[in-house]
């Protein structure tokens, strides 16, 4: 049975969390861009074993988190060493992001340290989105760069 504590366990070992708070219009290099995500928790398995993955993502899904699994793809240059097909479950939504990690902080290990930073910054983001509406990250006080594991 999936819990939290499982969750908590899965991103120790498995996961990765990163928050980027750059302001900008999605303009890069003269190619109109998406917005980047500003949070994002990700876990990465080998295709072979998926279904952990979806367990994982049925039980986030049955707590209202939006997340999504999907193949992750191959590096494209040959001088790169082969690996093995992987999947990765993410989830990007700002409140699905601090929903996870209100609920894992206290059973992560590893990475608590990083995590309560991230949970931070979004309550920060939160703050600031409700006041300052869509330019919201050119007022975050906590410096970029600081919250990935």
């Amino acid at each position: 049975m999936i819990t939290w504590e499982y969750v908590a366990g899965f991103l120790d070992g498995d996961g990765s969390i990163s928050v980027d708070v750059r302001s900008g219009d999605g303009e890069s290099q003269g190619y109109k861009t998406r917005q980047r995500k500003i949070a994002r928790i990700r876990f990465t398995q080998r295709a072979d074993s998926w279904l952990v993955l979806y367990k994982i993502h049925d039980f986030l899904k049955s707590h209202g988190v939006v997340s999504s699994v999907y193949h992750k793809k191959q590096p494209t240059n040959h001088a790169i060493v082969a690996t093995k097909p992987a999947m990765d479950l993410e989830i990007n939504a700002l409140e699905s992001v601090e929903k996870v990690l209100y609920h894992i902080l206290p059973h992560l290990v590893v990475k608590q340290e990083v995590a309560f930073r991230a949970y931070r910054l979004l309550q920060e983001c939160k703050a600031m989105r409700e006041k300052y509406g869509k330019f919201y990250r050119k007022h975050l006080s906590i410096a970029q760069g600081d919250n990935k594991e």
